[in-house]
């Protein structure tokens, strides 16, 4: 194998799939990627068996061939080579060392064989559709914060996404829970969705594709089944095996009909919560919301910090009510939207209370009160 390859391009094809790889793992091969070359590009794999991400970008080939490096050594090479300079690859044999030169810069690597670097089967996929990428950013970021991290319920490991028939129009809608709080957000306007499965998509697979999207500004193709999801953006591929696992049925903890009802300027609300948890309980955060006619104040206490108390008039008419929140979940909901107002129903003081925007009801969340 031998190429010449521009030090920029391979730079940023680096930069979108090292942070896949662990530097340290205990199977080898993974630590390594795979440079895989034919037909003028150099396609380069990364796998942690869950996820694969494949970058292709174009190169100068004398001889194709495949072989497997260490992805965090490579990137470090290259990220300290000089900008606009062109990098030479190339090895001989699969059993002799990698050769990197650049200008006077001449480095040699060992390699694993690239037959024992394992690769995902992308045989097509029957469920295939487009989406805008701020679309699909704006699924992700609105639900991501609500994923569990608790290995014992894998399940909640994710975002479920699922397909649904909306007032007669195919809608996509995304949620995420981890039992104190839950996130949901619907798209609509999404074409040839109406037969795609229900999935979950791993925490660890949202966190990757995101990072991907913050660059990238068209559409994006998206292929999956029952067990695997691609992610297709020009000259990347993102595949991911799905959580293996039933979505509990969130509808059941969204409530309706709560009949105190609170309107209030999101940032004042989320600065008044923001100030006041400074005294909460570190390990509780526990902040409490006491609401009267036109009336807000908010309040915390612990032993070791004091306490503290803020008001801030309200458009509130409703029942007297005193219920207590962690202020992080809370400031995790308000973060989220992006309006002026935020409109919050509450029952009682053990009841979940929904949070959305004032104005749009496309995304709504769930909040469990915590114990006074």
């Amino acid at each position: 194998m031998k190429i010449t390859v521009e030090r920029d391009e391979l730079l940023r094809a680096l930069n979108h799939i090292q942070g896949l790889v662990e530097k340290r793992n205990t199977v080898p091969i993974l630590s390594n990627i795979l440079l895989d070359v034919n037909d003028n590009k150099l396609r380069i794999f990364a796998t942690d068996m869950i996820i694969e991400v494949v970058q292709s970008l174009n190169c100068d080939v004398l001889n194709t061939g495949k072989t497997t490096i260490s992805a965090h050594t490579l990137y470090d090479i290259i990220r300290k080579l000089s900008t606009g300079s062109q990098v030479e690859i190339m090895q001989a044999g699969t059993k002799d060392p990698i050769e990197i030169k650049s200008g006077k810069s001449n480095f040699k690597l060992p390699s694993i064989s690239p037959e024992e670097f394992p690769t995902m089967d992308n045989a097509k996929m029957p469920f295939n559709f487009l989406i805008k990428s701020n679309d699909l950013c704006l699924l992700l970021d609105r639900t991501k914060f609500a994923m569990s991290a608790e290995e014992t319920r894998h399940y909640l490991n994710g975002i479920y996404l699922h397909a649904e028939n909306v007032k007669d129009k195919e809608a996509l809608i995304a949620v995420a829970t981890d039992g104190h709080r839950l996130a949901k957000i619907q798209l609509d306007k999404i074409d040839k969705i109406g037969n795609m499965p229900s999935i979950i998509l791993p925490r660890k697979a949202v966190l990757e594709i995101r990072k991907l999207l913050e660059d990238y500004e068209k559409e994006v193709s998206i292929s999956l089944d029952e067990n695997k999801i691609c992610f297709s953006l020009e000259a990347l591929t993102f595949s991911s095996k799905l959580v293996d696992g039933h979505f509990p049925d969130y509808s059941k903890v969204i409530p309706e009909g709560n009949k105190n009802i609170l309107i209030v300027n999101r940032k004042s609300f989320s600065e008044i919560v923001d100030r006041i948890s400074t005294v909460s309980t570190e390990r509780s955060q526990a902040i409490k919301i006491s609401l009267e006619k036109k009336m807000l104040a908010v309040s915390a206490s612990s032993p070791d910090s004091g306490s503290a108390v803020e008001q801030l008039a309200v458009n509130y008419d409703s029942e007297p009510i005193k219920i207590s929140f962690n202020a992080r979940y809370l400031l995790d909901i308000t973060n989220n939207i992006n309006e002026e107002n935020i409109r919050l129903e509450l029952e009682t003081p053990s009841s979940p209370t929904l949070i959305r925007g004032e104005q749009d009801a496309s995304c709504i969340y769930v909040i469990m009160p915590m114990r006074a």
